[in-house]
């Protein structure tokens, strides 16, 4: 398995709360794990059975109970269903329907609609959850299912949930029949009119820094060395742009375009690309970094690990929280999530503030709209230009 699975995979485990050790012996016994590329959720299957086979007599019990563990959330991560549910599904009449049904849903999803892979898996798992109470074999079944039928799913199967997660399953549900309208199955209507409860968001403050806690935040990786400005940019892309935990790993050298002083960044989330204005003060930062901090190396990945396991290597995801984590635990910044999304939270707050108005912060955000649900549109990079003051840079021969 390649560096970029790897890391990939251990976001997903970090997302799940599985602990730093876990994580790490998980993806210990999958590095020599070679899946095909391909979206067939079949052949994964059978390359994980041959592999576990092939390495069976060659591991000690416990390995191997790491190796079948590690391989099984992989699937997961990958296909949006558990190995069991999947294996169960094998020996089904008719090859399930519901399971054909939704790995169409899914090529749509990724292909048609180009939404992310991630964001894809999430809205199967929900689906799937809703029909295991309400299953389905046709298309008349499809059909039956009524507005009622949702309104009772969320009232007596989702009680105990927070407003916002409940949004967010009914949102996948709504996509869900979007696409059987797509494929000219007879839905009830009513249910694509359903009002998300994640719109009682827009009644809720949201929890952002204070101006005491993002000063503190900004000027806490302060020392003249490598460590502390590779932090500090990391901290100051989230907290004035907004930048995801997850796109700051993907930015490269070419990413900086020194001649206009804008950044482009490549979203994780929507699978499009955004260029954003640099402030003064990233821009210098940026420029002092790669000048005279960063170092020469073949890797063209903007931030490297400053670990010497792992010289030279890009960083990851986890890596950019835990830069995050450590300066909230050292300043006693409390009361939140204690996380990349406050900082992230906190340059929305601040960009609406500036009266830049909902829509041109949420295309900075790199947000597919204002509701989540309609296509990306690209950031109105003048407007950007006139809130932030720009970074007077000009080429680097770097």
């Amino acid at each position: 398995m390649n560096t970029l699975q790897l890391q990939k995979f251990s976001t997903f485990l970090c997302k799940n709360n599985y602990k730093v050790h876990t994580i790490e012996l998980y993806s210990k016994s999958l590095i020599e794990f070679k899946p095909t590329p391909q979206d067939s959720i079949s052949q994964l299957y059978k390359e994980i059975l041959e592999f576990e086979k092939r390495n069976k007599a060659d591991l000690s019990k416990a390995l191997f109970n790491n190796l079948r563990a590690a391989l099984r959330l992989y699937f997961l991560m990958e296909t949006g269903m558990t190995f069991k549910t999947y294996k169960s599904s094998l020996v089904l009449p008719n090859d399930n329907f519901q399971n054909n049904l939704l790995k169409r849903f899914y090529q749509y999803s990724i292909e048609f609609k180009k939404i992310s892979k991630n964001t894809v898996i999430s809205e199967c798992h929900h689906i799937r959850e809703f029909l295991d109470i309400y299953p389905v074999n046709s298309n008349d079944d499809l059909s039956s299912i009524s507005v009622y039928d949702i309104r009772n799913y969320v009232s007596n199967h989702m009680r105990t949930l927070k407003p916002s997660t409940k949004g967010r399953y009914i949102t996948s549900i709504r996509n869900f029949f979007r696409y059987l309208e797509y494929e000219n199955i007879t839905i009830d209507k009513a249910i694509i009119g359903l009002p998300l409860t994640i719109a009682n968001w827009n009644n809720k403050i949201p929890t952002v820094l204070s101006e005491d806690e993002e000063s503190r935040l900004r000027n806490f990786y302060e020392s003249n060395d490598t460590h502390d400005v590779r932090n500090k940019l990391i901290i100051l892309l989230q907290l004035d742009l907004g930048l995801r935990s997850s796109e700051i790993p993907k930015l490269q050298l070419n990413n900086i375009h020194w001649s206009t002083g804008s950044i482009l960044v490549s979203d994780t989330k929507t699978n499009h690309n955004r260029e954003i204005p640099m402030t003064t003060e990233i821009g210098s930062l940026l420029e002092n970094y790669v000048m005279y901090f960063r170092g020469k190396t073949s890797n063209c990945s903007l931030f490297l690990s400053l670990n010497p396991r792992k010289k030279n290597q890009s960083i990851d995801t986890e890596d950019v929280r835990r830069v995050v984590r450590h300066a909230m635990k050292k300043e006693k910044i409390v009361g939140y999530w204690k996380g990349t999304h406050a900082l992230r939270r906190t340059a929305a707050s601040k960009l609406y503030n500036y009266k830049v108005g909902l829509k041109v912060t949420a295309d900075i955000l790199g947000h597919e709209s204002l509701d989540s649900t309609v296509h990306y549109v690209k950031v109105d990079f003048e407007t950007m230009k006139s809130i932030t003051t720009p970074w007077p840079g000009g080429d680097l021969n770097a």
